[in-house]
């Protein structure tokens, strides 16, 4: 993934890299931030704001069979979409953070990218993350509001007591212990 450049790959047994952003971009806006692969083998992207902070930004799907990039947020207009994270069970329910301090905050879909809930409104958001052993607990980092926790899904959400800093960014899980 590259920042204004969209995504490349690599084939087994080549040296070369090929282009592989058919179809990524909004409007001409291709500054990746984001590449995940869910464990079918679906690869998810990414796309923020552009370095003048002019350009929306979307979150997209590769299809492989057509070897191009679809935007799921397409429904919606979520201004600089950084991190994402895919329910570990449910690929339809995808969360999405924007970093947008006028609409910044955490979006939901349950139905694959229809249609897109905000369900947390917080200036300069950045990640939404879940917790795969509890999918119904759902962690958000900021930029300016430390971290948030809700324990339903998105519907309820409080402070993340104890965050040592006032804007993380990522977290991760320590899957052998089961803490955060």
């Amino acid at each position: 993934a590259m920042i204004g450049d969209g995504v490349y790959k690599l084939t087994s047994g080549s040296t070369t890299w090929q282009s592989c952003t058919s179809g990524l971009a909004v409007g001409t806006n291709r500054n990746v931030c984001t590449l995940k692969r869910y464990k079918d083998g679906t690869i998810y992207c990414s796309i923020t704001f552009n370095s003048t902070g002019v350009l929306k930004g979307g979150l997209f799907k590769f299809d492989k069979s057509k070897q191009t990039w679809s935007e799921i947020t397409a429904s919606t207009s979520i201004l600089w979409p950084t991190e994402f994270d895919i329910d570990p069970v449910d690929p339809n329910i995808i969360y999405v953070g924007s970093g947008s301090n006028a609409q910044g905050g955490c979006f939901k879909t349950t139905n694959s990218g229809t249609s897109w809930t905000k369900i947390l409104s917080v200036a300069g958001g950045y990640a939404p993350i879940i917790d795969a052993s509890n999918r119904s607990r759902l962690f958000f980092t900021s930029f300016e509001n430390g971290m948030q926790v809700s324990n339903d899904g998105g519907m309820t959400w409080a402070d993340y007591p104890g965050v040592p800093h006032s804007g993380p960014l990522h977290m991760l899980f320590d899957r052998e212990s089961g803490t955060t």
